[in-house]
């Protein structure tokens, strides 16, 4: 029997089978190596034990038996006959066995009933091994190894197992794994010194998966991962994703997945990247979308999305490496409450752990012609968005990143980058279910990721345990790569196409947010631990950029209201929202009444958009509830105690030193408290339920090494090319 292998047709070939199991590996139903090394097979050897042959049918019988287990593929268009909730409904067949030389397991169907025992697993797995006559003859040829009782090699890693070394060519290499030159693949040098460079980079062959056991296949029948909505709402969710994830996320090949969507052959996606697709897509599509698919809101259709993709990973379902990262990165598009404490941050780690397993943190070397371009344009593309979503939750949740910009080397994305993942899609499917200006969306992507470079640097220079003393030029440096983005930026605000300014309009909230974040640690009135060489000179000065920089943010959150696209923000506009909200809650403290007075609207107009995120995100929940009960706490305050100066002592004691234990109760009832000058002890019940604490000031990072090479300096440029290199860092 052959091979089908869905990754290309060249691929193909033929699979050698085993002679034949012995009677206990075939009571097992497990491998059995008796056809090449002879009684004892590996199994019995290991496990001591007396190896019997079994019986066997004859060649006519046998062939009736595996044709009677052979099952036809169900269709994926006729949806089967399911309960009211799912009346319209795709069901992909589930992967069984992704194994080479098994395919009369890749009939097998899940039921029409999601309870039901699944149906077309073979009877006698043993019989799967069975070997047409042609290879017999491999067994006379292993059979001289009889006498010997250790396993070969090769069939100690979980890769690769005995009898696919009969045919090493059916195994496509594919999975990506990465191994450091100066480590354990130091070895090379010694075996080819004169060799040229390797950069780690290697093409395993596609993992042997086993067999899904039938219970395991029956709980995730159970769980519903292969039923999927109808396919008008399907169509909804991917162009939604296309249009609002896509653009700032590009992760995914484009052209390979319209193409597989459109024909309906979602098995080739895979349910895991499907689910996680639609997970991201929840946070933008319409309300009557939302309904159409059987849900009253958006969260409730994002915690059963959510969910089919986090058992599909628990289940480990996907074997491709790559979309294995894809789908988990999708799953950061989570909301984390008290149910599930595998939150964002979880999953953004997860993907990077997995990204820097393969590699993808590091460039391939030139030689590395066995990786195609295409990879590594997508991994590129991949791994920088992992650093631009490590960087703001890392900001959002006070807490150190986990990439070390100094341990990457990877090249940025450029533009062509891009334009591969799209091309080559037929016209039709293009107007269907992508933005048309692609081109502008691609410029925005890359200065978002230039900005995300840019904080991660603040974040390992100015928010460290251990502090560096600032000065003018390390701030002025730092000014001038946000200003240089800020001209590349500007002209798509006033693009004609809606896309584009949606996602302009988003990367402009990014810029003045990120502003604030360099200038924060150094306002008085804000920080208690500010460092003491600063002087009062510099902390004004900067204290008045972040005013300044607060209302441009406003400005952009203002333009974002008039063009009603509020109630499609992106998720990161939750973290970007604190900076400039604690600098109107700051501004409204003032004992002068107009600043007071300017802060008290600038704040509430940040309030209403925290508000309505409110019924998608649970970071926007958790933002509002935090400055409402501030800003109680602060009239409260100022009725028992006004103040009688605007110094920046005062601001500092009312925001800092009076704080109320905020409880996790529902805001109406914030004007009730009963102590509101109790000394500030945490936020206690607010934070439980919400693995999205938006509240963090202090990392712990390790700043670069400046070394006398200027390996600093040298990345920098590469990353910057068209800035001045003084002041730098």
């Amino acid at each position: 029997m052959t091979r089908q292998n869905t990754r290309a047709a060249t691929h193909q070939a033929a699979r050698k089978r085993l002679a034949g199991a012995c009677k206990a590996c075939h009571d097992r139903k497990v491998r059995c190596s008796l056809a090449k090394s002879g009684p004892p097979c590996t199994n019995c050897s290991l496990d001591e034990v007396e190896c019997e042959l079994r019986a066997r049918k004859s060649q006519k019988t046998s062939s009736a038996t595996a044709t009677s287990h052979q099952v036809p593929q169900r269709s994926l268009h006729s949806p089967g006959d399911l309960d009211q909730r799912e009346s319209s409904i795709t069901v992909v067949t589930p992967q069984l066995d992704s194994q080479p030389g098994t395919s009369e397991c890749h009939g097998a169907t899940p039921g029409t009933d999601n309870t039901s025992k699944p149906d077309g697993l073979p009877k006698d797995r043993g019989d799967a091994h069975a070997t047409p006559p042609d290879s017999v003859a491999h067994s006379g040829k292993a059979s001289e190894s009889s006498s010997s009782h250790f396993r070969p090699f090769r069939s100690h890693f979980s890769h690769f197992e005995e009898d696919d070394a009969l045919n090493a060519d059916a195994l496509l290499p594919d999975t990506p794994i990465y191994a450091d030159p100066k480590g354990v693949c130091a070895i090379a040098n010694i075996c080819e010194p004169d060799g040229a460079a390797k950069s780690g980079h290697f093409l395993l062959p596609n993992g042997i998966v086993s067999l899904l056991d039938p219970d395991d296949l029956e709980y995730l029948q159970r769980k519903g991962v292969f039923v999927f909505p109808e396919p008008q709402v399907r169509d909804d969710l991917v162009r939604t994703y296309f249009h609002y994830v896509h653009p700032f996320l590009p992760i995914l090949d484009a052209q390979d997945i319209l193409s597989h969507h459109e024909s309906a052959a979602l098995d080739k996606i895979g349910p895991h990247l499907l689910w996680s697709m639609y997970l991201a897509a929840c946070n933008f599509v319409e309300e009557d979308v939302v309904r159409r698919a059987g849900f009253p809101t958006r969260k409730k259709m994002k915690r059963s999305i959510y969910r089919k993709a986090k058992v599909l990973y628990d289940m480990q379902y996907e074997r491709d490496r790559t979309k294995l990262i894809q789908a988990v990165l999708l799953m950061s598009f989570c909301s984390s409450d008290t149910e599930d404490k595998t939150g964002p941050w979880h999953w953004i780690g997860v993907a990077i752990s997995l990204c820097q397993t393969a590699g993808l943190h590091r460039n391939p070397d030139s030689a590395a012609s066995h990786i195609p371009q295409q990879h590594q344009r997508l991994w590129r593309l991949i791994w920088w968005s992992c650093v631009h979503q490590d960087v703001w939750f890392s900001v959002g949740m006070g807490r150190p990143m986990r990439i070390n910009l100094d341990d990457c080397d990877t090249q940025l994305p450029a533009t062509g980058d891009f334009y591969t993942l799209i091309a080559g899609i037929p016209d039709t499917l293009r107007e269907k279910y992508l933005p048309s200006a692609m081109g502008d969306l691609s410029q925005l992507f890359l200065e978002l990721i230039r900005l995300g470079i840019t904080q991660a640097n603040i974040l390992s220079k100015h928010y460290r345990i251990r502090q560096m003393q600032p000065n003018a030029a390390d701030v002025a440096g730092i000014e001038q790569r946000i200003s240089a983005i800020h001209d590349k930026v500007g002209c798509f605000r006033y693009s004609e196409d809606r896309t584009v300014c949606y996602h302009a309009y988003h990367l402009e909230l990014f810029l003045q947010s990120v502003r604030i974040v360099l200038y924060r640690p150094y306002v008085q009135s804000l920080c208690q631990k500010t460092p003491p060489s600063i002087s009062q000179e510099l902390g004004l000065l900067m204290e008045r950029k972040a005013k300044t920089a607060a209302a441009g943010f406003n400005q952009t959150l203002e333009a974002l209201i008039n063009a009603d696209m509020i109630s499609t923000c992106q998720g990161p506009v939750c973290i970007a929202l604190v900076p400039p909200m604690q600098v109107h809650l700051l501004n409204s403290t003032s004992v002068k009444p107009l600043i007071a007075t300017m802060g008290r609207h600038s704040l509430d107009i940040c309030m209403l958009v925290a508000d309505e995120l409110r019924k998608t995100y649970f970071g926007a929940e958790l933002v509002y509830r935090i400055f409402s009960l501030a800003k109680t706490q602060i009239k409260n305050g100022k009725s028992r105690q006004p103040s009688t100066n605007d110094s920046p002592a005062a601001g500092n004691t009312n925001l800092q030193n009076s704080m109320p234990n905020l409880l996790h109760g529902t805001t109406e009832g914030i004007d009730a408290m009963t102590n509101p000058d109790s000394t500030f002890t945490g936020f206690g019940g607010i934070l439980d339920g919400y693995d999205f604490a938006l509240v963090g000031s202090n990392f712990d990072f390790t700043a670069p090494i400046i070394s006398g090479d200027n390996t600093s300096l040298s990345q920098f440029s590469k990353w910057y090319p068209d800035l001045p290199v003084e002041n730098c860092f």
